[in-house]
């Protein structure tokens, strides 16, 4: 295996600010959009809305927001990272420091939610949602999204299987709350906080293009999963990962990573 690589994967400082908006947006639909349009695509978001992106990150979907919004409304993002948040450079969004389970937002003063992938973070789920609901207007709606472990193309790259996959992440405390992929529990716990039942779901894909090396690089930040384990957790799952690895026959064979993502919607009704 190339040291240059091994070395990437195998230092477990190499998780950079910006970097899983920067794989993210790498990643496309068949009509060339990233997963964060896929996440706004067909919301009725009008000027004059105040919407929350949580977790923001370095702000991938607070950038195509304030431009929706306009002057009369305002994007806020809300992250427990202040290095993400020093990345949003658009004096127009709002930047909270904040954990999801405590908000400094009022009630009732938000029309839309947007989480990327923010569900598979929460653990328990309870807490982050229940202040979700409270700060959504009568009304307002939460969209969030979730990879499939199920069905993911992508980590068969590192697994034989899915089902293989699935079995290393749930060695692995931190990487969320195992009702998230459960769609009656989902359900329930949206139910039991307020939110209109049955959720709304649809499906989208997001690929990228190009040699094994060249996807293993563009992804270690994302399969290390840095910023949810410990150091102990860490290097365990680095060692699963190089088992993976230097199983590649051929790393300059050309693949294509495909990612299959959830998209979930749901409503705050009184």
């Amino acid at each position: 295996m190339d040291k240059a690589l091994y070395s990437a994967i195998t230092n477990s400082n190499d998780f950079r600010p910006g970097d899983m908006e920067h794989f993210f947006e790498r990643f496309q639909t068949k009509t060339n959009q990233s997963s964060y349009q896929m996440l706004i695509e067909n919301e009725k978001i009008r000027a004059g809305m105040d919407v929350l992106e949580l977790p923001s990150g370095s702000g991938a979907i607070a950038k195509i927001l304030v431009d929706l919004v306009g002057e009369e409304g305002q994007v806020i993002a809300v992250d427990f990272n202040q290095d993400e948040l020093d990345l949003i450079r658009d004096q127009r969004v709002i930047k909270k420091r904040e954990a999801a389970q405590y908000l400094s937002l009022e009630e009732n003063s938000i029309d839309y939610v947007f989480c990327h992938l923010g569900l598979m973070l929460f653990n328990p789920l309870e807490p982050a949602l229940k202040e979700v609901f409270r700060v959504l207007r009568d009304g307002g709606v939460l969209v969030a999204n979730l990879i499939e472990p199920n069905t993911n193309k992508a980590f068969q790259i590192f697994s034989k299987t899915s089902l293989e996959y699935q079995q290393h992440i749930q060695r692995f405390p931190g990487w969320g709350d195992p009702r998230v992929n459960e769609k009656e529990n989902l359900e329930q716990v949206f139910h039991n906080i307020g939110f209109s039942v049955p959720l709304e779901y649809s499906k989208y894909v997001v690929s990228l293009k190009g040699s094994s090396k060249e996807i293993i690089e563009s992804a270690k930040v994302f399969f290390q999963i840095h910023y949810m384990l410990d150091d102990s957790k860490r290097k365990e799952y680095r060692a699963l990962l190089m088992q993976q690895l230097q199983q590649l026959e051929d790393p300059e064979k050309k693949i294509k990573l495909e990612i299959s993502c959830k998209k979930i919607r749901a409503r705050k009704i009184y």
